[in-house]
Order: structure tokens, then C-alpha cells, then sequence
């Protein structure tokens, strides 16, 4: 009706309209309304790409633009009533805000808790439909500090996604992957080749966590050819 209080989020506010979010309580308003919707593509035979993550959010290669990303966003402090996502920081520090991909290395099991809540509630919504593959991260490469701390988490995110999908269907395999355009290692190369052994691209196509390759840069049949035969894995080139 075009009044900010009937909009729906993911998280509870603590009263309509105040933007201040309790990142322990979901909306479940919010999560009916998106299982209808991807219901509602799976009728019309539409894969869905869900990006259970975006990281450019983090920041943008316009910092101004960033900014106003981060102002909004739920795990920035100012927005929520959680202690743990205080060492964030409500600054514009972007150095501070890359620490949500430490969590596991650094031991802030809160922040991890809240974490790991989030990606099993879309789980829980979207386990039983067929036309969805799961993106981990989309874009993670434009926003990271430690890729050690990163890839850590990376790898217990998986873990658990793929967890608590067993618990719904141990019989049937999930699709899940993260997206490793612009990681480490990326060549650019547009005619053939492949990413640098050891580099962090050749990391995340590796991983067997990771069911597929998903990558937005190298849209050339070659890479395409060359990176299936080398990793044995089915490969989306999105966007």
C-alpha cells in the first residue's frame, strides 16, 4: 500500500516501522510470501538462481554507493539489537565490516549462530521444490580481507547448507555452489586456460562441498569446455 510499515523483511523489527531488527527472530510473514513466490516460478518452469548471499552489499565499487548499501543492511549495527555484530562496526570502515566472513576463524559463535540460522531457514523454506540452485555467495571476490578466515567459513557454510538439506531430503541431492568470478588466480583469459593451481578461484571450483561451478566473467565456449574436463563439474555461467 506504499507505506514503509508493510513492507516485509526477513527479521522481526522490534515494532513496525522502526528499523531496528532482531536478528534472532524471524518475520515469518516475509518467508511465506517468498516460498509462494518461488512456488510460483517453479509453475511457470523457471529456474530459480537463489542467492542466499550477495556480497557486493558489503560495499560497491563506488564507495558513496557503498555506504548507502552498508546504512541499510541488516547486519550493520545501527539496524539490529544484536551485540554480536557490534565489532562490524557503524562506521564506514569497510576493513570492519568484512569481519562477517571471520566469524568461524575468529570464534564469535554468536554472530556465527545468526548466521547459520539465516542460510537454514532457506533451507527449510525451499527444500521441497525442484527448480532452484543454490548460490552461496554471489559476488564474494569484490568484498573480502582474509581469504584463509574467508574460505574457512566458506567451506562451514557449505557444510551446514548441505546439512540440514539431508534432513529434509537424504535421498536427493542439493545443487550449491558460490560464485568465483573476479576470485584470485582469474586469468581473464577469453579464448581458453585455466585458473592458476593453488589461486583462489581454483579453491572454490575445486571443493567437492561445491556441486557445480558458477562464475559471471568468462563467457567463452573454451573456458566453459576446458574447466568441465579439468574439475569434472557441471559449470553455470550466469549473468
Amino acid at each position: 500500500g506504499g507505506a514503509k510499515e508493510n513492507i516485509l523483511f526477513p527479521f522481526k523489527e522490534t515494532k513496525p516501522g522502526s528499523r531496528q531488527f532482531d536478528r534472532t527472530k524471524f518475520d515469518e510473514r516475509y518467508w511465506k510470501r517468498f516460498r509462494a513466490q518461488c512456488e510460483y516460478l517453479q509453475s511457470k518452469g523457471i529456474i530459480l538462481d537463489l542467492l542466499m548471499w550477495n556480497g557486493w552489499q558489503l560495499s560497491n565499487y563506488n564507495e558513496k554507493v557503498a555506504a548507502q548499501d552498508w546504512d541499510g543492511h541488516f547486519f550493520n549495527p545501527i539496524n539490529n539489537i544484536n551485540a554480536c555484530t557490534d565489532i562490524l562496526s557503524t562506521e564506514n570502515d569497510k576493513e570492519q565490516r568484512l569481519k562477517i566472513y571471520h566469524s568461524v576463524s575468529d570464534g564469535n559463535d554468536e554472530l556465527w549462530k545468526i548466521q547459520k540460522a539465516y542460510y537454514e531457514k532457506i533451507i527449510e523454506t525451499t527444500h521441497d521444490l525442484d527448480n532452484i540452485y543454490y548460490e552461496l555467495v554471489h559476488e564474494i571476490a569484490i568484498n573480502y580481507s582474509d581469504w584463509n578466515k574467508t574460505s574457512k567459513w566458506l567451506e562451514t557454510m557449505a557444510q551446514t547448507v548441505k546439512d540440514k538439506w539431508r534432513e529434509y531430503n537424504p535421498d536427493r541431492p542439493i545443487i550449491l555452489s558460490t560464485d568465483a568470478g573476479h576470485l584470485a588466480g582469474d586469468a581473464f583469459n577469453q579464448g581458453g586456460g585455466f585458473p592458476a593451481e593453488g589461486s583462489e578461484m581454483d579453491w572454490a571450483f575445486s571443493q567437492p562441498f561445491f556441486d557445480v561451478m558458477i562464475e559471471g566473467n568468462h563467457h567463452h565456449t573454451g573456458n566453459m569446455r576446458e574447466w568441465v574436463r579439468k574439475y569434472k563439474k557441471p559449470m553455470v555461467v550466469q549473468e
